[in-house]
């Protein structure tokens, strides 16, 4: 609008230039020595962003329209400071006949000076988003956004450096930023352009969807950031590599992100670290036996759990840190390798834990009693006699449930009466291996072990080879 009420009126001033010349050309001889006679004036022709204004009687008025045009926009707007950086150029003129009239130019050098406010623009990842007064608004907007999500308490402890101590019932806040970086730098722009707190606000919180204008009639960037509210250089920022022809679409609003507050939560967790199971062969120990050596104990380990958030909903947890408190102890198991002999000794040991013989080898009740009976154990395990390999193991009228070992040099030994049978048929054992458990099976008058010794398939009498 400014643009084409200057045009119009340089249209009408340049007519009535070249009427006054065609006039003035057949008496310009008459008037010569009344000219000779005028005084010779200064005049200042006016050229704004290099486009000609008109002429001015002298550059004070300029500075007075300027102050003028400031004056009014604090008015409107008292908190803003304001100024006018339009490039200025004045071209002195000695003359006779031209004259000045400051009057007639006053709304075209209004119309052609643009009033911008002094403010800081916000970068957005080094993306020009928006204006504000001044890098406290900002701060000030920013810390309510904040204030969303955290208290005020939390927050203070954070910016303030307090140190954190996390623990292990609740998460802790640790860390507060924004998903873009922002700041703030110096800039002037269109006071409209200057947005308020709650505004700002709400584009930061919701973003700015990008706008465009299809170029009309205008001819300058100065005539489409006029229609728009924007300065021309900013107009031009935002459309880098274009030109202002008609069907030309310019950005007029770049798309402003969402900001959105990013918090990192952390809290302590105690957790067991598994002990390890080991095995270890031993030669000491017979081939088949395991004995535990070393009893395992879990570990402890302190984990920092970090819940991280965005706009207070749940994006992602992870571990922070890990610290050993408690190394674990490993189980240790000893695995027996010593190959069990096959072979007895020749001497035999005692085939019950403790006891008494109840009754010896012999005849007893008009019949032969084939070996020794022991009753009264400490406890019921019964051992075998010396090394050999199982040749019966199973169940008899007489004997119960009975076992029968070949020592592999002559002699076999046998023990009945037992509850349970612990071994297996061909099973090498080893002097003092646990093989059964005292009983009263079979042909029995109570608990008590039956053990018979023979020799290349004769009796022998326990009592002569036991040691």
């Amino acid at each position: 609008m400014k643009e084409q009420r200057r045009n119009w009126k340089k249209t009408i001033r340049n007519g009535a230039l070249v009427v006054a010349l065609l006039v003035a050309a057949p008496i310009t001889a008459n008037l010569t020595a009344a000219s000779e006679q005028e005084e010779l004036q200064s005049i200042q022709h006016i050229y704004i962003n290099d486009q000609y204004i008109g002429k001015v009687s002298g550059e004070k008025f300029i500075e007075e329209t300027k102050e003028q045009l400031i004056n009014e926009a604090s008015e409107k707007n008292s908190e803003l400071h304001y100024v006018i950086k339009d490039d200025v150029k004045i071209v002195p003129e000695m003359t006779f006949t031209g004259k000045a009239n400051n009057k007639e130019l006053a709304e075209d050098l209004r119309d052609a000076f643009t009033v911008e406010a002094q403010a800081h623009v916000v970068k957005l990842d080094d993306y020009r988003a928006m204006f504000v007064k001044d890098e406290a608004q900002l701060q000030r907007v920013l810390h309510k956004m904040k204030l969303d999500y955290v208290s005020e308490e939390d927050l203070k402890k954070l910016e303030q450096g307090e140190e954190i101590e996390l623990n292990e019932q609740s998460f802790t806040l640790v860390n507060l930023n924004f998903s873009h970086q922002i700041v703030t730098e110096p800039a002037t722009t269109t006071p409209t352009r200057v947005v308020s707190d709650e505004e700002l606000y709400e584009q930061l919180k919701n973003g700015v969807a990008q706008q465009t204008y299809v170029v009309q009639d205008e001819t300058t960037w100065e005539a489409v950031a006029e229609k728009h509210d924007l300065t021309a250089a900013h107009l031009q920022s935002m459309n880098p590599s274009k030109e202002v022809t008609q069907g030309t679409e310019l950005i007029i609003q770049r798309h402003s992100p969402k900001v959105t507050v990013e918090q990192v939560y952390e809290m302590k967790e105690k957790v067991d670290i598994p002990f390890e199971k080991v095995k270890e062969n031993d030669a000491t120990i017979l081939k088949g036996e395991e004995k535990v050596a070393q009893q395992g104990k879990n570990g402890v380990q302190m984990n920092v759990n970090r819940v991280r958030k965005s706009n207070g909903e749940r994006v992602g947890t992870s571990i922070a840190n890990e610290e050993i408190v408690t190394e674990p102890v490993p189980e240790i198991t000893k695995v027996g390798t010593k190959e069990i002999p096959s072979r007895g000794t020749g001497t035999f040991a005692w085939p019950a834990v403790g006891g008494y013989i109840s009754s010896g080898m012999g005849y007893r009740w008009g019949r032969m009693h084939e070996g020794i009976d022991i009753a009264r154990p400490s406890n019921h395990s019964i051992l075998a006699a010396d090394n050999g390999t199982v040749k019966t193991a199973t169940g008899h009228p007489t004997y119960g449930n009975y076992i029968v070992i070949t020592h592999n040099n002559g002699y076999e030994t046998l023990y009945g009466h037992l509850s349970s049978i612990q071994v297996r048929l061909g099973q090498v054992v080893s002097k003092g291996t646990k093989i059964g458990v005292m009983g009263s099976t079979g042909r029995s008058t109570g608990v008590h072990l039956h053990f018979e010794v023979r020799k290349n398939g004769a009796l022998v009498n326990p009592l002569s080879v036991l040691r």
